[in-house]
């Protein structure tokens, strides 16, 4: 159990981080996974130009939220973990700078792995004619708690046995000074111009909702240290994004006959067989991805 790794035993704001953490991994991936079925299903993904600038641009989403809330999640348990006398007591410079490095570069390396093969999924459904809905959330939420716990306590370790504060605060400096280029040119892609603003909400938010799940679940290890851990319940988080990824390509398709109605443009993509296909606006499906915010909540 990685509980009972060293890194754990000392740095209690770690356990309060987890169920957060893992939730936020899940968040980023399975709004990644709605965006690219939804353009799969809508037939943007057929083409070469398209795939590739799709893509790219959703690479370039992920690794911008990854940065920026893998440091959020740090620093909310953190302040989470001043809430109770005993784990207020053991909060020092140096583990909060290894809990921040070591959440950042976690969730950096965590979500790209899950990025490239929910990418690769999604793009071997839609060759083969497979609803990619169905299948690239469930593959998200089954690879997403394993990798990332495994990850993070890797990496947690290995930061706390060489304890080098120069080192933690040249990796929190260094990853989050890359977040804003990765926003900036995720803004000039014209398929992700609007998620880089409008895709934090639930995001942000979840990691808020989850940290009381954090305390629970550390008090709990205090409590009861054979109790299995590393586990989080996010099988709430599962079904909600599932039925949120199916609604917001639901949304797309009713909105390309919604716009036309209000006056608003209709942009088309032009498909490798010389066909074209219209794209609606994505602001008719945004508030879609709000619906993912409740499952969130830990009971």
């Amino acid at each position: 159990m990685v509980t009972k790794w060293e890194v754990f035993q000392a740095v209690p704001q770690l356990e309060i981080m987890v169920p957060a953490f893992l939730g936020l991994i899940g968040n980023i991936e399975t709004t990644l996974a709605s965006r690219l079925s939804t353009h799969a299903n809508i037939g943007t993904l057929d083409t070469w130009q398209g795939l590739k600038t799709i893509m790219t641009g959703n690479m370039l989403v992920v690794q911008c939220q990854a940065s920026t809330v893998g440091l959020f999640a740090a620093l909310a348990s953190l302040a989470m973990s001043t809430i109770k006398k005993k784990t207020r007591q053991t909060i020092t410079l140096d583990s909060a700078l290894m809990l921040a490095s070591g959440s950042v570069i976690t969730s950096i390396i965590a979500n790209s792995i899950l990025a490239t093969v929910i990418s690769i999924v999604i793009i071997t459904a839609r060759k083969f004619r497979i609803n990619p809905d169905n299948i690239s959330t469930p593959v998200a939420a089954s690879m997403g708690d394993v990798c990332s716990i495994t990850i993070l306590a890797v990496i947690m370790q290995t930061l706390y046995q060489w304890h080098n504060r120069i080192l933690n605060i040249s990796l929190i400096v260094g990853l989050i000074a890359f977040a804003p280029i990765f926003g900036y040119f995720a803004r000039q892609n014209r398929f992700t111009k609007s998620v880089i603003y409008t895709g934090w909400t639930a995001i942000l938010g979840a990691v808020i909702v989850e940290q009381p799940g954090g305390m629970v679940m550390q008090d709990s290890f205090e409590k009861y240290r054979k109790q299995p851990s590393g586990h989080s319940d996010e099988s709430n988080v599962d079904f909600s994004a599932f039925s949120q990824q199916e609604g917001t390509t639901a949304g797309e398709q009713f909105s390309l006959l919604c716009w036309p109605i209000l006056g608003f443009p209709i942009k088309r993509h032009e498909r490798k067989d010389g066909s074209s296909v219209d794209v609606g606006r994505s602001a008719s499906t945004s508030l879609l991805h709000g619906l993912h915010l409740p499952g969130a909540v830990q009971v």
